[in-house]
């Protein structure tokens, strides 16, 4: 009988009434984390009989602190208010959510890059009071991919037009835009006909050195890459061209893309390789 730990804390494998969660074959097991903690950690699966489940070097990854892992648990929010507050700052900041680690010292909170100071915390709420407007300033938002698909819109002669994406917007009629909700993103993406589509969203290097794209989406693709964060200076890069990014600078990404049929991009992926730093020999993915 197979039992999976996430960390050091069990992973549910069934329900309450003995039924499987999903999946429980020789190769994938789908369990329920009971963990509440934000951060990395590794997942195991013992067999009886057999031991503990090896881990292949594809399967970790590499978070903005440079550690190792292979679950990473976010903090999710679910609504904020109020939606205005004083540019003096001192107005009371509620956030509703899941995950939250309810020890004070172990969460920061930040609006407009400028700390907001927490007054309470529990496993699904936040409130902190607000930062003054002078030290506040424009925040990079969302953590995970912004996914904006463009339904019925096909780019025959000019996809690398810059005016053609230019033209683009949310009142397009097949306008369908979506945050996935899982560490990565995972294919396929249903649309319906026809579509281009943009994935945005920054990188956020675990050290300074070389890194190189590997990345495949769609039957046709552009991906630019803005090293400073700023959208405004985003450059092409070719498939495993290197380039050079800083720790603590997260560097902006945005691929652009477009596919025919009614499945986008089965069995495809968009990644991050990281090249070896000369005299460190660190690498991920």
């Amino acid at each position: 009988m197979p039992r999976a730990f996430v960390g050091s804390i069990p992973c549910d494998i069934v329900d309450e009434n003995l039924e499987l969660y999903d999946t429980l074959t020789r190769e994938k097991v789908t369990c329920r984390s009971k963990a509440k903690l934000v951060g990395p950690m590794n997942a195991t699966v013992y067999v009886t009989g057999r031991g503990a489940s090896e881990v292949t070097k594809t399967g970790m990854y590499v978070d903005s602190q440079d550690r190792l892992y292979q679950f990473h648990t976010y903090a999710g929010m679910r609504n904020v208010s109020p939606l205005r507050g004083s540019s003096q700052g001192g107005t009371l900041f509620t956030i509703d959510g899941a995950g939250f680690d309810p020890y004070k010292e172990q969460t920061k909170v930040l609006v407009g890059g400028a700390q907001c100071a927490i007054q309470d915390i529990t496993d699904e709420q936040i409130r902190c009071l607000t930062p003054t407007q002078g030290k506040a300033s424009a925040g990079s938002g969302e953590h995970r991919l912004l996914v904006e698909l463009y339904q019925g819109e096909y780019f025959e002669s000019n996809f690398l037009e810059e005016t053609s994406w230019a033209a683009l917007s949310p009142s397009h009629a097949g306008y369908k835009a979506f945050v996935p909700q899982d560490a990565e993103l995972k294919f396929p993406i249903e649309v319906t006909r026809d579509t281009v589509g943009t994935l945005k969203g920054y990188l956020h290097p675990p050290h300074d050195g070389t890194y190189s794209l590997s990345v495949q989406v769609g039957e046709r693709m552009l991906v630019m890459l803005a090293a400073n964060g700023d959208s405004d200076s985003e450059f092409e890069v070719m498939q495993w061209q290197e380039f050079e990014l800083k720790k603590g600078t997260p560097a902006y990404l945005e691929i652009r893309f477009q596919t025919r049929g009614l499945l986008c991009c089965e069995g495809q992926h968009a990644g991050l390789h990281v090249s070896p730093v000369p005299g460190e020999g660190q690498g991920g993915q």
